[in-house]
């Protein structure tokens, strides 16, 4: 085993990440018999979108979630039908909402107002009819950076999680912190008009349809490139959200920031050892 990993090492170049899909099995079969088929199992192509990984639960029978019209592909390459995915995350584009209208879902959670009215108009005259969730934000708000290949650099302060990004973003004052230190970042599409100077930018993000409003051709090309350059990011927020205290946080803001502070350095420590 120690001398297969080597070899690995020595081929790819390290740090390298090794998924055992024995163990893996063993930890769906476990999750399995905790929670039978009474209980709906979805695999989040966020955590790991390896067409090997995603093909063993789709064996298993189980669902797909998925946040992007990419995570989507994989997960219908790797077997699972369309009725077995659900599909979630902020800043979905027109070519996911639309596709979301026009197939048969497990289920589409809505984030905002636009895509509700998107979705509408997409739907209106089709003859399939599908669950819709809306999601109430709760719990904390923060935000983060990564470098190019999705490593955890920074963490804002957290706030209430029914602030909005940009708002946060703005008193953190992220814009002006890039711009002295050199740097940019490429955001979603809840930064938008974040950066107010558009002759030299610091943070770029894809441009948001409206009800009044449709893309161009041109403007959802760069929306999907913006998207495909943002995709390691993705595995650097699953790698944090991995922590299952996580899940349970419900704390004082300062505290929490602390909190999140301390795992984004643990998080570095696992990733990088």
């Amino acid at each position: 085993m120690n001398g297969g990993l080597v070899g690995v090492a020595e081929k790819y170049g390290t740090p390298v990440y090794i998924t055992d899909l024995p163990v893996l099995e063993r930890a769906a079969a476990d999750f399995e018999d905790a929670f039978d088929t009474d209980w709906i199992r979805q695999y989040s192509l966020k955590a790991n979108h390896l067409p090997a990984v995603t093909a063993c639960f789709a064996a298993r029978r189980w669902g797909a979630n998925v946040v992007s019209q990419g995570e989507w592909t994989l997960a219908r390459e790797a077997g699972v039908s369309d009725d077995r995915i659900s599909l979630e995350g902020i800043g979905k584009t027109d070519a996911v909402l639309q596709a979301a209208a026009d197939v048969p879902l497990a289920w589409a959670v809505i984030e905002s107002a636009e895509e509700a009215a998107a979705l509408e108009e997409y739907a209106r005259g089709a003859s399939i009819s599908k669950p819709v969730e809306v999601h109430r934000s709760h719990g904390l708000l923060f935000l983060a950076l990564t470098d190019e290949a999705g490593n955890l650099i920074w963490i804002s302060s957290a706030r209430r999680g029914a602030a909005s990004e940009i708002k946060t973003a703005r008193h953190d004052k992220l814009c002006q912190h890039l711009r002295t230190a050199g740097l940019g970042a490429l955001a979603d599409l809840g930064l938008v008009g974040l950066d107010q100077d558009p002759d030299d930018p610091v943070i770029i993000t894809g441009v948001k349809r409206t009800r009044k409003k449709k893309l161009t051709a041109a403007q959802k090309q760069a929306n999907q490139i913006i998207a495909a350059a943002r995709a390691p990011v993705e595995h650097g927020f699953a790698a944090l959200k991995n922590w299952r205290i996580l899940t349970r946080l419900r704390l004082n803001p300062a505290r929490a920031t602390a909190l999140l502070r301390a795992l984004l350095v643990l998080t570095n420590l696992e990733t990088t050892r």
